[in-house]
């Protein structure tokens, strides 16, 4: 049996519990992780896109970390880009050990980024477990967020509820206003 020391983060703690092939998947989704930061993507929109676009490293272990503690059954996120929030948003998914999580990407504009982002997680084997809906955020979040988050009741009328739990987790931006710099 491995023992965890106490005093290690939440996430490490989470992927000493992992056994088998999910530990593999949790290594697979953080050598992707090392990849894509110190590599980049395969196609890039423009030169220097990939580091105005997408998320740090050091806030995406932080979004890790949180989604950990959280431990959520289902992740909608808005946006993919080149894929490094959803790869650790992945590996806090899978390092939780739950059969039932799932993460749904809606991202109307994967093509503009050449399906690099896409491209990132099916690499990573994370297909099964991550969806990505590819219609613009205001259209598909209505229409299916209710079934996404296991919910029977329909929308409709749950908004308040429905925005409260898409919007719980707030991180701190770097400097600028929120969003993406680059996003159509």
């Amino acid at each position: 049996m491995t023992y965890a020391d106490p005093g290690e983060p939440e996430w490490r703690r989470a992927v000493l519990r992992c056994m088998g092939s999910e530990q593999a998947l949790v290594r697979k989704i953080q050598e992707a992780r090392r990849r894509l930061a110190t590599d980049g993507p395969p196609h890039v929109r423009s030169d220097g896109d990939f580091a105005r676009v997408s998320l740090p490293v050091e806030d995406s272990d932080v979004l890790r970390d949180v989604l950990l503690a959280e431990n959520p059954g289902t992740v909608i996120e808005i946006g993919l880009a080149y894929g490094s929030s959803a790869l650790a948003i992945a590996e806090a998914l899978v390092a939780a050990g739950s059969d039932e999580a799932r993460h749904v990407i809606v991202d109307a504009y994967q093509n503009r980024f050449h399906g690099s982002g896409w491209a990132a997680i099916t690499g990573a084997g994370l297909a099964g477990l991550c969806s990505l809906v590819e219609e613009r955020s205001h259209i598909a979040l209505p229409r299916s967020a209710g079934r996404w988050l296991g919910r029977r009741r329909r929308v409709r009328g749950r908004k308040p509820y429905l925005s409260q739990r898409i919007c719980r987790l707030v991180l701190p931006t770097r400097a600028g206003p929120p969003g993406r710099a680059g996003d159509p």
